[in-house]
């Protein structure tokens, strides 16, 4: 049998990636940009051959939809290096849709060429999916078969938030005077609609981001032609990246003294010093880390007892380095350093909030960006420290110092208002500093 390669048609598309925000963690949702395609040209075709599509890069998702007349007949014999079956689903004889997954590398090929045994025709391509779980990139997948003027799609589960479903429709005709072939199912957006002409296959492919976990919604489409078709279809999930994480890197506190050795390391950086200072009148400190200056987020005043002030300094010297603060009596200093911090436009946000003969302190903070992190100073007017602390859904001590605590939410949070409460057995004048910060991308 002579080998007829195709031609093939390239089209860029740049699609808007959505954001949403719930009171769970964030994650960024897979985001489609771009797509190549191809099709036989004849009734007789052994090969598909299928290009790159533009702007590949390294950890890209890339996410190939072969649509075949000929349904379970069409034997596939050849299918390019680096590529996975994700689900084969057959409609008997006529027509059948086959979807494959690969990640990108540095150097991709220029064309992925998918042989098969019989004469028929076919219909292909590659979409180009970004922000995708690179360790685990699907996450599910149905397929659904039918005859009629409508094709519609089998719901899968997601067990993440801000998953994004495809879903890819083929049928057997491929007339030019209908094409395109496919409604754009509701509340998705429709990626490509491909005709092979005049033979078919058709194919179409459109997409949306599941905002919370569990059932997909069915994905249903109307077949141009008024007349009923042999028809199938899949959903096929893609996991979103995880959401950028800070992670903690180490604690110390300077007991009485003004200035103590700090160790840091990791990357992105920061470190973050919170000061009990001048009892009474405000005397603000300054503060150094290996002679470089810390920059003063916020101070408050616990009532009729001592000033708390915060610090940060983005991208801190590695190794055990000195803290020193000058310029306020009575200084008492805790410090915590973190990694994959933003290394500008910092901090996200903060506040601060005090009260006196309580015993509990509740201040109502904003998160600006998604999967920033918390890290507080909750101080209370008495020899020993708080035998409770809350913050937060939940929240990890770090670092204590003479009824000063300092603790973060060891972990991202939305961008939503939350409460920071500290609490203990004990009635006193209470105070507390938050910061938050913004991770590294």
């Amino acid at each position: 049998m002579a080998i007829l390669r195709m031609r093939f048609r390239f089209i860029t598309i740049i699609a808007v990636a959505v954001v949403f925000l719930t009171i769970t963690i964030a994650i960024a949702d897979a985001t489609f940009a771009t797509y190549s395609s191809a099709h036989s040209n004849d009734v007789t075709y052994t090969e598909v051959n299928l290009s790159t599509p533009s702007s590949t890069a390294s950890g890209d998702l890339l996410l190939a939809n072969i649509a075949v007349r000929g349904g379970s007949e069409a034997v596939i014999t050849e299918i390019p290096y680096g590529w996975t079956q994700i689900r084969r689903t057959d409609n008997d004889v006529h027509i059948s849709v086959i979807s494959y997954y690969k990640l990108a590398t540095s150097s991709n090929q220029e064309t992925y060429t998918w042989k098969f045994q019989d004469q028929t025709t076919g219909e292909g391509a590659i979409s180009r999916y970004v922000g995708v779980n690179t360790a685990n990139p699907i996450a599910a997948s149905t397929g659904n078969t039918g005859f009629g003027e409508s094709a519609t799609t089998s719901s899968l589960t997601t067990a993440v938030a801000s998953t994004t479903i495809v879903n890819l429709f083929a049928t057997d005709v491929g007339k030019a005077a209908q094409a395109p072939y496919f409604s754009t199912p509701s509340g998705t957006s429709e990626r490509y609609d491909l005709n092979n002409a005049p033979f078919g296959p058709s194919t179409a492919s459109s997409d949306a981001v599941q905002v919370a976990s569990g059932l997909s919604s069915v994905a249903t489409t109307t077949i141009n032609g008024n007349k009923a078709r042999f028809w199938a279809s899949q959903q096929v999930a893609l996991s979103p990246a995880p959401a950028p994480t800070i992670t903690f890197d180490a604690a110390t506190q300077c007991g009485s003294s003004s200035s103590c050795s700090v160790t840091t390391s990791g990357s992105n950086r920061a470190l973050v010093a919170f000061v009990n200072g001048q009892v009474g009148t405000d005397s603000t400190p300054s503060c150094t880390y290996d002679g470089v200056s810390m920059t003063l987020v916020d101070k408050v005043q616990t009532p009729s007892d001592r000033w708390i002030y915060g610090f940060l300094l983005l991208g801190p010297s590695t190794g055990t380095n000195t803290l020193s603060c000058s310029g306020s009596s009575y200084i008492r200093i805790n410090a915590v350093s973190y990694n994959n911090v933003q290394q500008s436009g910092q901090p996200d946000n903060y506040a601060s909030g005090s009260n006196s003969s309580s015993y509990s302190l509740t201040t109502n903070y904003t998160v600006i960006n998604a999967n920033s992190l918390i890290v507080a100073d909750s101080y209370f007017a008495q020899a020993n420290n708080p035998t409770t602390t809350i913050a937060y859904t939940s929240s990890t001590d770090r670092v204590s110092n003479d009824g000063s605590r300092v603790h973060d939410s060891n972990g991202p949070l939305s961008a939503t208002t939350t409460t920071v409460t500290m609490s203990d057995n004990i009635t006193s004048n209470r105070s507390q500093i938050i910061i938050s910060l913004i991770p590294a991308e």
